[in-house]
Order: C-alpha cells, then sequence, then structure tokens
C-alpha cells in the first residue's frame, strides 16, 4: 500500500520548494519563507506532523542553498552546500537521526576578511504598475559594516526578474574588489522572479511584466532615501532579461540611476517575440505572451520594448555599457547592437554621453569563455562603473 502525504500541509501557504530529497524514513525539502530566504525542513515520513526546521548558521540567512548528490536512499545523512555574497561555498552534512549538523568542507577567500562586512535583506514598498496595491518587494544589500548614511557610497543594484528564476546572491568573487573598494551591491528581487513563490513569477509576467520595473525603480529610490547613495552614485545592472528590466529603467526612469551595465541585454522583445523562426520565440510565449496572436499583448509588449521606447532627450540617458557574444543563441548579437547603433548615431547630439560597448567573437549566452577571459570581463565592469560615476581607479 503506498502511504501519500501532502506536504504541503506542514510548510505553510507562504512557502515555496525548491529542491527536495527523498530518504527511506525522510523527507528533506529545500523551501523558501515568507521573506524568499532559504531553509531545510525535515519531515519524518512516519510522523510527518513532528516536521522541523533545520537550524542553519544565523550569519548566513541570506543564502544560496543547494543540495548534494544524496542517492542513497537508505542514509541517515543528507548533504547539502551553501555560500552567501561574502561566504565561499560551504558543504554541510545534517544527520537526520541524531540531529546534528556537520561542516564537510569550506572554501575560503584568500585576502579577504568577512568579518568587515555584512550581508542583510530589506523590504522596500512598491505598488502595481496601475498604484492599486502596495507590495513588500525584498532586496539583499551587501556592504561594509561601519558604512556611513550620507550617501557617499557608490551602489550597484542588480535585478533579473523573470521566469520564475531566483537572482543568485551567492559567492562572486569578482565581487569582492568592489566591496573592498566601498561599494554597496544591491539584489533586488522584483516581481517576476521566484524568491516569494509562484504567484511572485505571476505578478511580473505576461500581461503585468510592468510591475517588475515598477520595483525595482522603488528599490533604486529606497537607496537613495535611505541614505545609502545618491543617483550620481547609483548604478544599475542587469544579464540577459534582466537587460530588458535595466533598459526600460534606462528609458522610463533615466534620473534614477547614473550608469548602467547591459550584458547580452534583451532589448528588442517586441521583434524577437513575434519572429517564430527564432529558436525560442514560440517557447517563451509562456513568459512573455504571443504578439501574433494577441493585438493587446503585442500593444503591451510594445509599450514597454527598450527598441521602441527610446527617448528623444538622450542627454538624459545614464552612461551604458554593453556587451553581447556573436555566438550567442538565447540573445541574438544584433539586438544590443541596434540599441548601440541608436546612441552612436545621435552622438554629435549627446557628446557627454557614455557609451561603451564590448562584442565577444568567440563566447555565448552564459560566457563560455575561460578563467582569464571572466576576470578581464569583470575588471571592464568595474573600470567602466568608476568611470562612469567618476570615482578614483584604485
Amino acid at each position: 500500500m503506498v502511504n501519500v502525504i501532502d506536504v504541503r500541509t506542514y510548510i505553510g501557504p507562504s512557502a515555496k520548494i525548491d529542491e527536495m530529497d527523498l530518504f527511506q524514513d525522510f523527507v528533506v525539502l529545500y523551501e523558501r519563507a515568507a521573506a524568499g530566504l532559504p531553509r531545510v525542513r525535515i519531515v519524518p515520513l512516519q510522523s510527518p506532523q513532528d516536521s522541523y526546521m533545520l537550524p542553519l548558521p544565523p550569519q548566513h540567512a541570506c543564502c544560496v542553498l543547494h543540495p548534494c548528490p544524496n542517492r542513497g536512499f537508505h542514509d541517515n545523512v543528507v548533504r547539502f552546500s551553501l555560500s552567501t555574497p561574502l561566504v565561499p561555498e560551504i558543504v554541510y552534512q545534517y544527520d537526520l537521526h541524531r540531529r546534528q549538523l556537520d561542516v564537510l568542507k569550506q572554501d575560503a577567500a584568500v585576502n579577504f576578511d568577512a568579518d568587515e562586512f555584512t550581508c542583510r535583506r530589506v523590504h522596500v514598498a512598491s505598488t502595481d504598475d496601475d498604484a492599486a496595491a502596495v507590495v513588500s518587494v525584498p532586496m539583499t544589500l551587501v556592504h561594509r559594516k561601519d558604512m556611513k548614511l550620507d550617501g557617499s557610497n557608490p551602489t550597484l543594484v542588480v535585478g533579473y526578474g523573470a521566469y520564475g528564476m531566483n537572482l543568485d546572491t551567492g559567492f562572486d568573487m569578482e565581487a569582492l574588489s568592489m566591496l573592498q573598494r566601498g561599494w554597496v551591491l544591491a539584489y533586488a528581487h522584483v516581481r517576476g522572479g521566484g524568491e516569494l513563490g509562484l504567484d511572485w513569477h505571476a505578478q511580473g509576467r505576461g500581461m503585468l511584466k510592468k510591475n517588475s520595473f515598477v520595483d525595482f525603480a522603488a528599490c533604486c529610490r529606497h537607496l537613495v532615501a535611505t541614505g545609502i547613495t545618491t543617483r550620481r552614485l547609483l548604478a544599475a545592472k542587469g544579464t540577459s532579461a534582466g537587460g530588458l528590466l535595466v533598459g526600460v529603467v534606462a528609458n522610463e526612469y533615466p534620473h534614477l540611476v547614473a550608469a548602467v551595465v547591459l550584458n547580452v541585454p534583451f532589448l528588442d522583445i517586441a521583434t524577437t517575440m513575434q519572429d517564430p523562426s527564432l529558436p525560442l520565440t514560440v517557447h517563451e510565449y509562456d513568459e512573455w505572451g504571443n504578439p501574433t496572436a494577441d493585438a493587446a499583448v503585442r500593444a503591451y509588449i510594445q509599450s514597454y520594448s527598450p527598441i521602441d521606447n527610446l527617448r528623444s532627450d538622450h542627454a538624459q540617458y545614464p552612461a551604458m555599457l554593453v556587451t553581447t557574444a556573436l555566438n550567442d543563441m538565447r540573445v541574438n548579437y544584433w539586438e544590443p547592437l541596434r540599441w548601440v547603433r541608436h546612441f552612436r548615431q545621435l552622438k554629435p547630439k549627446s557628446p557627454d554621453l557614455v557609451l561603451w560597448c564590448k562584442v565577444s567573437d568567440d563566447g555565448g549566452h552564459f560566457n563560455g569563455l575561460g578563467r582569464l577571459d571572466q576576470l578581464e570581463a569583470a575588471a571592464d565592469e568595474i573600470v567602466f562603473l568608476h568611470h562612469a560615476l567618476n570615482l578614483p581607479s584604485s
């Protein structure tokens, strides 16, 4: 006889299950709580009502958590890995019978003292695109513990908000250089992502996509209003669909940020989504809608598509770094290059506009380059940001 257990009974309506491991006597659920923070729940199969949360170190609350390959169905231990923006990967082993958590392996960051920095989660008030309701948007902040709230901190806010994917806040070696230079790193978990579950994704997709843009703008305003930074020292970064997000911000809210980084950005969504011959167009109808079959969808997409909504007052645009790759099969290189061409043609009218463009002739959508190439790309980004914000190079 098969015993069926509805685990939703034990996790609560506001939690989201990212992953799970099944053992002979236990189910291990890798969840996200109402605030979008990862957690691990142990459900004993003989008494599921006695489920409990595995005690994770509180200093690692803002983390990325992944199950390890737990292949032994009869095992009594579960392994998973954890990392934060300040802490490299730690592999844990938890004994399900003894209820004991042990560290199996921990990587170390050389020449970096994580104790000088903090990683915390804040919540930002935002509204629907039609201002009909107020929502709370999570944002992860990483900065020095002695940061002064006097608006003097250069800040990079990162966003994605699509496909129900979680914005990664795991360890990034390249980001340490920015933190040591006094930067604040902000990760805006806007609607369209998956941090707060399926409904969070649904509120930022299709005919509700503009909610993502409103959320991101609210996060930018929060960073200024709380004294962390000023518009002159605030930059935004988006990759792929995150590039669409930041591209819209450059069009609709150019006064919010001084610089933007657009990595392989999805800027010509209106054209791409009407061309079913492209590899991913039909597949992406679920996320953006089908503009070919529905005139309302077409009008909605065109109302925010970055290429279709370029401003006439080009002097108001932030400084821009745009990257693309000739072998990118997801966002074809001509999308970001159309964006670049537009501004270069208008350069004589806006001589002060900063526009950098980097084209890779061997990388793809997910980079795919060697370690040295990745370090060079990270260095280019830091150099651009310091140049755009008039910061010292050292």
